[in-house]
């Protein structure tokens, strides 16, 4: 259930920064640390769920599972890392 709350954010973070560009999203680069207890997979399938009717819908959606070493404060953060917008 973690992934949908994040998902939704990661949406609203992507299509805001689309909307101020003047275009659409076409990927989206998100990274989970290992320690963050999110399913890379569940997370995936959230996102594209929640981008149908927004800017976002058809963006390729990339999940990168980030190993957290054991001096690693940021082995729990889920991060958008990048997106693609373009007209």
């Amino acid at each position: 259930m973690h992934e949908r709350s994040v998902a939704e954010d990661l949406v609203r973070t992507a299509g805001v920064t689309a909307v101020e560009e003047g275009g659409t999203v076409h990927a989206v680069h998100i990274s989970v640390g290992s320690l963050s207890c999110i399913d890379p997979e569940a997370l995936h399938d959230q996102v594209v769920w929640y981008s149908q009717g927004t800017v976002v819908e058809g963006a390729t959606v990339h999940v990168e599972v980030v190993p957290a070493a054991l001096d690693d404060d940021h082995g729990a953060d889920i991060r958008l890392t990048a997106i693609d917008v373009g007209t």
